[in-house]
């Protein structure tokens, strides 16, 4: 009658975790046939699926033909065995949620120690009763189908966040596509009311179409952000005069640049590179606006070009706002990035300077950030 007052307690431990793939499954290994066939019995009236293993081969032909989420190992002799198998068993790693719990002769205080040291999860002492057994093997078992479920979800997280970026890459593209039109749409109609409207709609208008192009640039760097990640962005390579992409990013950035001085050291010789000029022209672009936005007004943003010492075209923007410390420099250009500064703000990167190193390595060059001593920060790359 004990028997079945214990049975009842634990009866329900299979059906708790039913719903992380059916069933808990345990695997009972050790020599003695009587021993094994003893904690069968007890697992199997907790509604449990076991199998028995009379050898470490068996144990992983049985593991590899699904694995338990319970391996219990029976141990008559002095432990070595049972240490054995599970140093064997945790070596396989397709068993990494199985839980081993060793049930032994022995339970002085060393041979346990090792056990847990071995991978065993539990070190009871053995007995036919099955009071501290059934109890740990129900817990085991739940935390191993749970290990499971874990597992295998998050195996599927890449797929699904792949899907979630694709989606986000069509609405980006549909969003290309309507500020495009906008942005024509408005050129038209500024084209049409010259002359004919006053100073406060002209600046409104005027206002309205930088806002759709800087839309339209994040909305770009966006896609090609996920096209150069997914290796799906072809480069479209030319010879160029990297000052030329210089000034053009400058022109571009005339209206945000009127709070600072620009200064641009870009030497008398051209520094011709082939490499995509709209993605070039787009690295520098990201990088004034970000040397700006973080310039005090009345400061100065310096941009130079020059040879590096093997040869590569070196881009440098260099900004007076407040020191970057160097150990967040490598994480600026991560997906995400951001930082904290002195003050206690932040500097995010968002996805401009991910889109920078991206671009910058598809064409084979490097990227980084310096920062001297004070104030100040220097972005820079190479192109090839």
């Amino acid at each position: 009658m004990a028997r079945e007052g214990r049975g009842t307690g634990l009866g329900c431990a299979a059906s708790e975790t039913s719903g992380w793939g059916g069933r808990p499954r345990v695997l009972i290994c050790g020599a003695d046939a009587g021993r094994r066939a003893l904690h069968r019995r007890l697992v199997e009236s907790e509604g449990y699926d076991a199998e028995e293993a009379d050898s470490l081969p068996r144990a992983v032909e049985s593991a590899l033909a699904g694995p338990p989420d319970v391996a219990i190992i029976v141990d008559g002799g002095g432990g070595a065995d049972a240490l054995k198998l599970c140093r064997s068993l945790k070596d396989k790693p397709w068993l990494t949620c199985t839980q081993l719990v060793v049930v032994a002769a022995l339970l002085d205080r060393e041979t346990r120690t090792k056990g847990l040291e071995a991978g065993a999860d539990e070190w009871l002492a053995d007995c036919d009763e099955g009071d501290d057994l059934l109890p740990r093997v129900r817990n085991r078992a739940r935390v191993g189908k749970l290990l499971r479920h874990l597992t295998a979800r998050c195996a599927e997280l890449p797929a699904r966040l792949q899907l979630g970026e694709q989606a986000a890459m069509l609405t980006f593209h549909d969003a290309l596509d309507g500020l495009c039109l906008l942005k024509a749409k408005l050129g038209v109609l500024a084209e049409k009311l010259e002359g004919r409207i006053d100073d406060d709609v002209r600046t409104a208008l005027s206002e309205a179409q930088a806002a759709c192009g800087l839309a339209f640039g994040v909305a770009s760097t966006a896609v090609d952000t996920f096209r150069l990640e997914s290796k799906t962005r072809a480069l479209e390579l030319s010879t160029c005069d990297l000052r030329t992409l210089i000034r053009e990013a400058a022109h571009a950035a005339e209206g945000q640049t009127g709070r600072v001085e620009l200064a641009m050291g870009l030497g008398l010789e051209p520094m011709v590179a082939s490499c995509d000029r709209g993605l070039i022209r787009r690295v520098v672009s990201i990088l004034l606006s970000n040397a700006v936005s973080s310039t005090p007004e009345g400061g100065t943003v310096r941009v130079r070009v020059r040879r590096s010492h093997n040869g590569n075209a070196l881009v440098s923007v260099s900004d007076e706002g407040k020191r970057i410390p160097e150990e967040y420099h490598r994480c600026l250009f991560d997906r995400d990035g951001q930082v904290g500064l002195r003050s206690g703000s932040l500097y995010s990167s968002g996805i401009g300077l991910v889109f920078c190193r991206l671009a910058v390595e598809a064409h084979g060059g490097t990227i980084g950030v310096n920062g001297g001593p004070g104030m100040g920060n220097t972005f820079w790359f190479t192109v090839p």
